[in-house]
């Protein structure tokens, strides 16, 4: 059966760990008792690795409505442009603080990624023995 050998399977199922490192794209901001300490812009390498890691930028893009054959009275209808950035959003726990007072750009940190969404990430405050960098309460 054609495509049922592993050889010829070029497939590979993607999936993300419960935990990802993300690198903070925000200008130095508190983490203390701040409301920019609530919400991260993340640069997560595993999800994103196409696209180039800067400052947090949004930009619009226009759509084409012309891909679509349908007659007129059955066309669906779509926003003629879209937002698109260049980070993924993560929440900072209540219960999440840091010993250090500020965030950097490029301060790489442990998101947890729950339920395999990539929409909906979060803080941690594990130490990662692996990045010396970080140093939480």
């Amino acid at each position: 059966m054609a495509g049922s050998s592993e050889a010829n399977n070029n497939l590979v199922q993607w999936q993300l760990s419960d935990t990802e490192i993300a690198f903070n794209l925000e200008k130095t901001a508190k983490t203390r008792s701040s409301s920019q300490a609530e919400e991260w812009k993340l640069y997560v390498p595993k999800i994103m690795p196409l696209i180039e890691m800067g400052l947090p930028k949004e930009t619009s893009c226009q759509l084409s409505t012309t891909g679509f054959v349908n007659e007129k009275s059955c066309r669906p209808i779509i926003q003629s442009s879209i937002k698109e950035r260049n980070y993924l959003l993560a929440r900072r726990s209540a219960n999440c603080s840091f010993v250090q007072p500020s965030k950097w750009h490029g301060m790489k940190i442990e998101v947890e990624v729950l339920n395999q969404n990539p929409d909906n990430l979060r803080i941690t405050n594990h130490i990662d023995g692996t990045n010396p960098d970080l140093v939480w309460e």
